[in-house]
């Protein structure tokens, strides 16, 4: 998966495949996991490091994360500190 999309092989593809295909999320939805291979496509490997962010609450996504190795913490800002920032 660290190929560039255009660069994988059939091989490539298969083994990117194999890792995602019983993930939960995908096997739930008949609509998704039909297109699964054509996703496995456009998937490729982000890295973080410990304490690093991946993304911004308000921040408009792109991007869907499978957490493949480790863990995630998740941050909500209370609304009452929204309120004292305007």
């Amino acid at each position: 998966m660290s190929k560039p999309p255009n660069e994988r092989t059939p091989e490539d593809l298969q083994m990117i495949y194999r890792l995602v295909r019983e993930n939960e999320f995908f096997t739930k939805s008949k609509h998704i996991k039909d297109r699964l291979p054509e996703l496995c496509k456009h998937m490729r490997i982000q890295k973080y490091l410990a304490n690093d962010t991946v993304v911004n609450e308000g921040e408009v996504g792109d991007t869907f994360y499978i957490v493949y190795s480790g863990k995630l913490t998740v941050y909500k800002v209370a609304q009452s500190e929204v309120n004292k920032e305007k």
